[in-house]
């Protein structure tokens, strides 16, 4: 999870929230024939996306997933690479921005 945040407070005391998690893909940089790992990583993350706003099933209390970013965040992917231990790898992250209903009751 990167962050969540209150859009809405209901009357009854219910609130619409915007959840953002964030899934990381990786690939040792280095990884042989080197020609293919930005399209390996592309398409690896194409296929994440189109699951995600398509037919995916999120559970009963996410509503959706905000893929043009409505309340402030768009699903979107950034690119770049990390070391860990020493060993250099390729990254991808997806930025899934969920609106859900209800998580939350405010009290006076």
């Amino acid at each position: 999870m990167s962050s969540v945040s209150v859009l809405r407070a209901m009357l009854d005391g219910a609130t619409e929230e915007l959840h953002v998690a964030t899934i990381r893909l990786y690939r040792p940089m280095l990884e042989e024939p080197l020609e293919n790992m930005e399209y390996l990583m592309a398409e690896a993350t194409s296929q994440i996306m189109a699951s995600l706003l398509g037919e995916f099933d999120l559970g009963a209390s996410i509503r959706n997933v905000d893929a043009t970013g409505q309340n402030g965040t768009p699903v979107r992917a950034d690119f770049g690479y990390v070391d860990l231990g020493g060993v250099m790898f390729r990254t991808a992250d997806i930025t899934v921005p969920m609106v859900v209903d209800g998580s939350v009751t405010m009290a006076a």
